[in-house]
């Protein structure tokens, strides 16, 4: 199974307070088939991992309330197996190295792309938890996204 068929059978979650990025990525991964759930707040998305558990977890560090570095800690505690990827537009290299250092999979500067969003989740799909996958194939991305995230 390669790496986009195997996200269709995920769940992922976006934590992120932009709704312009929320939506952006609720269209993309509609476009892709694959399933997504967004929360505004740290709090929100620990209320909908609560509720259920989540393959893929994705989170911008700037959050109103609970931040997004904290947030990853509780991931890491509730979801072990889940691939965590942490996002920004302002970030220094010890607020990168300390994500990596809390368990975050992976870091991506925004604005970013949906296909390096997809690459990224495709390279870590056989590294985390239970998953397993492929890398991903251009010829899989389809077409790309006209414009950042």
């Amino acid at each position: 199974m390669d790496a986009l068929a195997k996200l269709k059978t995920l769940k992922t979650l976006l934590v992120d307070d932009d709704p312009f990025i929320r939506d952006a990525m609720k269209l993309a991964f509609k476009q892709k088939q694959i399933p997504l759930c967004t929360a505004d707040t740290a709090e929100e998305g620990l209320k909908a991992m609560h509720a259920e558990r989540f393959d893929i977890i994705i989170s911008d560090f700037k959050l109103p309330g609970i931040s997004g570095l904290t947030f990853l800690k509780q991931v890491v505690a509730s979801q072990p197996g889940s691939i965590k990827l942490l996002i920004s537009a302002n970030s220094s290299d010890e607020v990168v190295s300390e994500a990596y250092r809390i368990g975050a999979h992976d870091f991506l500067p925004k604005p970013f792309t949906l296909e390096t969003l997809l690459a990224t989740l495709g390279m870590h799909l056989g590294k985390g938890g239970n998953q397993e996958g492929e890398m991903f194939e251009n010829a899989a991305l389809g077409a790309p996204l006209t414009s950042s995230i």
